[in-house]
């Protein structure tokens, strides 16, 4: 399922199996200067989501911070992932 609006999320019955994901890659965040100099890091803040990964470019643009959110009974398993741990710093 591809939601066309962000507000179609609120229409999505509970019985659905759902993964958000999401990319800010490319995004030019760390160029932006509100007359406090630029930003050391960003991040994404808060996910209320229960499944979801969020993607952004790290401070010097040549690696990518991934923010995965999960419920608690599933993180042993993406702990145990090795496909996962071999990406993971």
């Amino acid at each position: 399922m591809v939601l066309n609006s962000f507000s179609d999320a609120a229409n999505i019955p509970d019985t659905t199996n759902v993964t958000w994901l999401a990319s800010w890659c490319k995004f030019p965040f760390y160029n932006v200067n509100f007359g406090f100099r630029k930003p050391l890091w960003v991040g994404c803040g808060f996910v209320s989501f229960k499944r979801g990964m969020m993607l952004l470019d790290d401070t010097k643009g040549n690696a990518v911070e991934a923010y995965a959110t999960m419920g608690v009974k599933d993180v042993p398993y993406f702990e145990q992932d090795e496909d996962i741990k071999a990406f993971a710093t």
